[in-house]
């Protein structure tokens, strides 16, 4: 059974709009089984170029036809309309041909795209720190709290913490904030309405060594009741020596801070987060 004959000459076919100029004359059409790709529709060429405009976005070639892959289903019969050719119109002696379409503006969506990472990455640096069975945090106070305190504690945590911690990286610009007082002698900043490529190698870093805060906890709830996840600490500031990222009315200044890091421990010269060594930056007793 022969295949329909394509609706080139249709109101169905006009209203698909090929990406060609409008008087440019269909001479065929090929036929075929549907397909999921999804045509990307290419600046308007000069006349007497070729356009093979599929999914891939392959550049245009010279020949004397224009040739489109539509890739845009028709919904009739089950078949699709995979290439159609089209001529050119006849250019007028001495008129230079039309120059192509300028390329539009990059989109809301991907002018956002280096925010939306470095979110991303907030979350997954909030897991990896807390909120994972796996966690930093987890694997010290997860066996020594049991399930049911630590659920809580991560409940909490998630509740009054977790919104600052990511957005912390909503930036517009993420900057090292140096060591012991000196500013960061690379400079290390990520400006997000550029790029997120830098993200990797800025860390946030704790102030107060979070192993030693956790020690702190663990001796503390140990001596206590033993009833809630802060029994033994002062549960405010045990947090925000955790997951303080901004300064608080009764804690003071933020303690988990941006810096420059190395992606490897062991590979940390020059930069300003060391890995290498336990920080103790004004230590803080947890305990009460």
């Amino acid at each position: 059974m022969r295949a329909p004959r394509p609706p080139s000459w249709s109101s169905e076919w006009r209203k698909r709009k090929p990406p060609c100029e409008p008087n440019y004359r269909v001479l065929q059409a090929k036929l075929g089984p549907p397909s999921v790709k999804r045509f990307v529709p290419k600046p308007v060429v000069p006349e007497g170029a070729v356009c093979r405009c599929d999914a891939e976005g392959d550049a245009p070639l010279e020949e004397e036809r224009v040739v489109c892959n539509l890739n845009a289903l028709l919904g009739k019969d089950g078949v699709e309309l995979v290439e159609a050719v089209a001529e050119a119109p006849e250019t007028p002696e001495g008129q230079p041909p039309q120059a192509p379409a300028p390329r539009p503006p990059a989109s809301p969506a991907n002018a956002a795209r280096p925010r939306a990472i470095a979110m991303r990455r907030g979350g997954q640096r909030w897991s990896t720190l807390v909120s994972a069975p796996t966690s930093r945090i987890a694997r010290v106070m997860g066996p020594v709290l049991g399930d049911a305190l630590w659920h809580s504690f991560v409940a909490h945590a998630n509740a009054h913490y977790k919104e600052a911690f990511v957005g912390a990286f909503a930036g517009p610009v993420l900057a090292c904030v140096g060591r012991d007082g000196a500013p960061c002698p690379r400079a290390f900043r990520v400006d997000l309405a550029v790029s997120a490529a830098g993200l990797p190698y800025l860390h946030l870093d704790h102030e107060q060594d979070l192993q030693v805060t956790c020690d702190m906890w663990k001796q503390a709830w140990r001596a206590g009741a033993r009833q809630t996840w802060h029994d033994g600490v002062d549960g405010s500031l045990l947090c925000h020596l955790l997951f303080g990222v901004r300064a608080d009315l009764t804690h003071g200044a933020p303690v988990v801070r941006f810096r420059c890091g190395p992606l490897f421990l062991g590979s940390g010269e020059g930069y300003c987060h060391q890995l290498n060594m336990p920080h103790y930056r004004g230590m803080r007793e947890v305990s009460v």
